[in-house]
């Protein structure tokens, strides 16, 4: 136990850490959709967080950053931050998964 964590903990001291964030609906379909982008890869130096709006009071209490990452025009609204920069907000799946960089990686349990 303490091995792996220790490993877990040096994973994310040495790696460039990412803050993937999804805010929307959870039941809208491109909620779903980029929430499975997420959770169907392997991103060891990235850290998920999903956001449903009918929680996001909530969200904000508990975490004040996240009020900053609200759904625009609408829309479910994905963003990619590293350090203290974010870049520019998504809509789509796809656009998501260019912004990660999933081109180079394999999904999780898949071999070549």
């Amino acid at each position: 136990m303490s091995c792996g964590m220790f490993m877990a903990g040096y994973t994310l001291y040495s790696g460039p850490l990412k803050r993937a964030v999804i805010s929307g609906k959870k039941t809208d379909p491109t909620f779903r959709e980029m929430r499975s982008l997420l959770n169907l890869n392997y991103l060891p130096y990235t850290v998920p967080l999903l956001i449903d709006t009918e929680r996001q009071n909530l969200f904000q209490k508990v975490l004040p950053a996240t009020r900053e990452y609200v759904p625009l025009y609408g829309k479910t609204t994905a963003y990619v931050c590293s350090s203290t920069s974010c870049m520019k907000p998504v809509f789509t799946a796809g656009d998501l998964k260019n912004l990660l960089g999933f081109s180079t990686l394999k999904r999780s349990g898949q071999g070549d």
